[in-house]
């Protein structure tokens, strides 16, 4: 029987910076409990072209893409998702209230939709 950790979750990290994925992979290995398969891009489009092949498990997503925002990236990723959109982790390096509380709302209504599915 195979248990939950053995199960290989997907992780996409959807940065930039090669050295800044490079860091969340070597923090995101220290789970000792799990085995990930880690998927990396360094932009949006090539992200999207992941997740249309396989919805990755879970996404560590950059706000600051070289090609889009993350608030425009969610919205394309559940376009191309529907009811299969992953958890997503967003990132910030810069400070931005009104962003925070845009996406809280966001995902606050994303939660309210999976709920009512279910019910």
């Amino acid at each position: 029987m195979v248990t939950l950790q053995q199960v290989k979750r997907i992780i996409l990290i959807i940065k930039e910076s090669q050295i800044k994925r490079s860091l969340d992979r070597r923090y995101l290995q220290q789970e000792t409990g799990f085995t990930y398969d880690f998927w990396e891009a360094e932009s949006g489009e090539v992200a999207l072209h992941l997740c249309g092949n396989q919805v990755p498990d879970c996404i560590v997503l950059d706000y600051l893409l070289p090609d889009r925002d993350g608030l425009e990236f969610l919205d394309e990723l559940k376009t191309l998702t529907g009811e299969n959109f992953p958890p997503v982790i967003m990132l910030n390096e810069r400070g931005n209230e009104a962003i925070a509380l845009w996406y809280n709302s966001r995902l606050l209504s994303l939660v309210w939709q999976r709920l009512k599915m279910q019910s």
